[in-house]
């Protein structure tokens, strides 16, 4: 069996995930910013916003699995980066106390979305 005995880099279960997770990304990245107006990052961030509510940006960028510095220019800006400017000048990630609701329906519209690419 190739995968307990790899010879070959394609005999490698890493770079077969690797792939798998390039393909799969690329397609909800399309999805994403093309029917919602929103980066990949952003997405994780509202989708982790969603599930588990109000947190740090630490806490945020910790379970999101990216570092806190690529979290604090957007924060520091107030929400006004791209797509921010490109979604009429709403903060986003929409944050806690009042943009529940707003978060939660960009998560109920991009999980189907993204489920039927499965």
């Amino acid at each position: 069996m190739p995968l307990l005995h790899p010879t070959t880099v394609d005999d490698l279960l890493n770079y077969r995930l690797s792939c798998l997770l390039d393909a799969s990304g690329a397609m909800v990245t399309r999805l994403c910013e093309g029917r919602f107006g929103i980066t990949r990052r952003e997405w994780r961030l509202v989708a982790l916003l969603a599930a588990h509510g109000a947190m740090s940006p630490s806490t945020l960028a910790e379970r999101a699995h990216g570092a806190r510095s690529h979290l604090s220019p957007h924060h520091r800006a107030g929400g006004q980066g791209p797509a921010a400017q490109a979604s009429g000048g709403r903060r986003w990630p929409p944050r806690a106390g009042g943009a529940d609701g707003e978060r939660d329906g960009v998560v109920r519209r991009v999980v189907p979305a993204v489920g039927a690419l499965q």
